[in-house]
């Protein structure tokens, strides 16, 4: 049997109707969704001066909260979270995520000792583990028409600033908290403040599990275990079979994903330090000139593939593989400036034109990865990009750290920057280069044009 039709290969009457007003709707809900998970996560980064001091933690017990408790935790969540949407439903383990990270979040307020904590943040980690990958995955469902790929930019870009809004309204929860503590609720106000700021932003969960659930998705994301179990069964495609006959394809994409996760990465781990050791500049300099320069290149880089792929001819298929591989190439330039900028400002700035372009290439993969993934599996592969990216996190900064080790002088880190940035495309122009042919015969088998 056929596999089920998303947009890239419905008839062209259908792929150029207009999408209607509720999957905008949806997607709006999609993005508040992933602001609020944004919000939970960052919330406890906002006390942890006040949690510190309340709880006698170590700096190793914060570092350990933020990285071996939501880094790890959420890249091994990932995959089975991707699993039971697949398999159950999508919508179902979104609402059921959203339960499991905001009641980790409001137990987080509540915790005495590290042990709690840290099990508290492995809930929020595995909560939030599919949140991404579910949201990517529904996306083809709710929008059939030409409009996918915006809704893929919209949402990623969501994604990019999530985490500085974020901090904004965090902060505007704490700041609410000091100025109005007198008119707290008695429950609340009896708390120290970092826990009742905690408490205040897991609130609003009933809200989002009750928008969430009443999306108006279609059926194959909406998640009756009839259709959505059936699926894989139906369309006669599994998960490690179909791996097995695509490894090709799924080598030369993810591995061009790690690729390029290199340089991002290292570049927002290492530019501050870079900028102090090089240039002297004390951090709260360094994060205005930093977040300027970041902010920028964000949105500009989200911006630019849309606007590339709107104006591109050729075939659709291969068209975001080939403007990858361009952006990719333009990315070359600033990583090898990065070592010889005159000032701080023009490190950053540097920097800003490096990463625009790997942004715009990040962007990209998810509508590729959208074509070459059957309907049935399109969570679980999705979730993949997640674990790929998280090994990627992991390596670059001990790539950076290492390297920065062995040579000397004030711009060691910018010259193992530039490095990094060269590896990484480096890698990336190579699983990209290699992809075209096996990329298009794994499309062309997933999702075949309905021409009949």
């Amino acid at each position: 049997m056929r596999p089920t039709m998303s947009g890239a290969d419905l008839p062209e009457e259908d792929a150029a109707a207009p999408t209607p007003v509720s999957a905008w709707y949806a997607l709006a809900i999609l993005i508040l969704t992933t602001i609020f998970a944004f919000v939970d996560r960052q919330i406890l980064n906002l006390v942890f001066p006040s949690l510190q001091q309340s709880l006698q933690l170590s700096d190793l017990q914060l570092g350990a909260l933020q990285g071996l408790g939501m880094a790890i935790f959420a890249s091994a969540a990932s995959y089975p979270m991707g699993w039971l949407a697949d398999r159950y439903g999508r919508r179902l383990i979104l609402v059921a995520g959203i339960i499991i990270w905001s009641l980790a979040t409001a137990a987080c307020a509540y915790q005495t000792s590290f042990m709690g904590l840290f099990i508290a943040t492995i809930g929020i980690a595995v909560g939030e583990a599919g949140l991404m990958p579910i949201i990517f995955a529904m996306i083809p469902d709710i929008f059939r028409t030409r409009h996918r790929s915006t809704a893929n930019f919209i949402y990623f870009a969501a994604t990019i600033l999530g985490g500085a809004v974020g901090v904004m309204l965090g902060g505007g929860a704490i700041g609410w908290l000091t100025a109005n503590a007198s008119a707290l609720p008695a429950p609340l106000a009896s708390l120290e403040a970092w826990r009742a700021a905690i408490l205040i932003v897991a609130l609003p969960a009933p809200i989002f599990i009750l928008l969430v659930a009443t999306l108006p998705v279609g059926q194959s994301t909406a998640g009756a275990k009839e259709a959505t179990g059936t699926a894989e069964a139906s369309a006669g495609v599994t998960m490690l079979p179909f791996i097995r006959a695509h490894r090709t394809t799924f080598a030369c994409i993810f591995g061009g994903i790690f690729g390029y996760c290199l340089p991002l990465s290292a570049a927002y781990g290492w530019l501050p330090l870079a900028a102090f050791r090089a240039f002297g500049l004390p951090p709260e300099t360094a994060g205005v000139q930093m977040g300027t320069a970041m902010a920028v290149a964000s949105v500009v880089g989200v911006t630019l593939p849309g606007v590339t792929l709107k104006f591109m001819g050729g075939d659709p298929v291969q068209r975001p593989l080939r403007i990858a591989k361009a952006f990719l190439l333009l990315a070359i330039v600033p990583s090898l400036l990065l070592p010889f900028v005159p000032s701080s400002w023009a490190m950053f700035v540097t920097a800003a034109c490096q990463l625009t372009m790997l942004i715009g290439v990040a962007a990209l993969m998810p509508g590729i990865v959208q074509d070459l993934s059957p309907d049935a599996l399109r969570s679980r592969i999705l979730s993949f990009v997640g674990i790929v990216l998280a090994i990627g996190h992991a390596a670059s900064p001990l790539f950076v750290g290492a390297l920065s080790g062995l040579v000397t002088g004030d711009r060691g880190v910018l010259i193992s920057l530039s490095s990094a940035g060269m590896l990484g495309i480096a890698i990336s122009l190579l699983c990209f280069g290699l992809a075209p042919k096996p990329l298009a015969r794994t499309i062309a088998e997933v999702r075949p044009r309905a021409a009949d």
